[in-house]
């Protein structure tokens, strides 16, 4: 049958299947019982709605929004209070944050030295990790005075990295050398 619950059989038929003959002996509540179907009940019955506030606890522990009761598969709102939060790169704490916000940022630059050695990350507020050269070389410009004339060097920066292994009978040692 429709319902999915009871199982009669009937001939081979066209078209859907009739609804289920069967009631329901049970109470049918909400999710919180206080609106509650009495039986019997039309089998296949869904919960009722109810018009009483949701009576679940936040997970935050601030006072819950005023929302009606709900079933458990929907979530409640989302804490509307606003407190203070740490950026997620750190630098700073800000204020009148709601409470569901996980990731804060504060919109300064990172300004940590990138693996070039001659320049500061310019990402603004981001994870400790991520700063612009984790999945790239340095790309901003050289911006060092060239020896020749004294003038900025406008090229962007490039280095090699090479690697040697030196082997030796008890253990290996590898030697990494970066050039500009």
């Amino acid at each position: 049958m429709g319902c999915g619950l009871i199982q009669i059989i009937d001939l081979c038929h066209k078209g859907p299947c009739r609804s289920c003959l069967e009631a329901v002996f049970e109470d049918i509540s909400c999710a919180c019982g206080r609106t509650v179907l009495q039986p019997p009940q039309p089998c296949g019955s869904q919960a009722p709605p109810c018009h009483f506030d949701c009576n679940r606890p936040s997970a935050c522990q601030h006072p819950p929004t005023k929302h009606q009761c709900h079933l458990d598969t929907m979530p409640c709102p989302k804490c509307a209070y606003l407190v203070e939060k740490p950026c997620i790169c750190g630098k700073r704490t800000l204020k009148n944050q709601p409470c569901w916000f996980t990731e804060v940022r504060c919109g300064l630059p990172c300004g940590k030295k990138l693996k070039c050695g001659n320049h500061f990350c310019q990402r603004q507020c981001h994870r400790q990790g991520q700063c612009e050269d984790t999945a790239s070389p340095c790309t901003q410009l050289c911006g060092r005075k060239r020896q020749s004339c004294e003038h900025t060097c406008t090229d962007k920066v490039r280095f090699n990295i090479s690697i040697m292994i030196v082997s030796f009978p008890d253990k290996q040692i590898v030697l990494r050398t970066i050039s500009l």
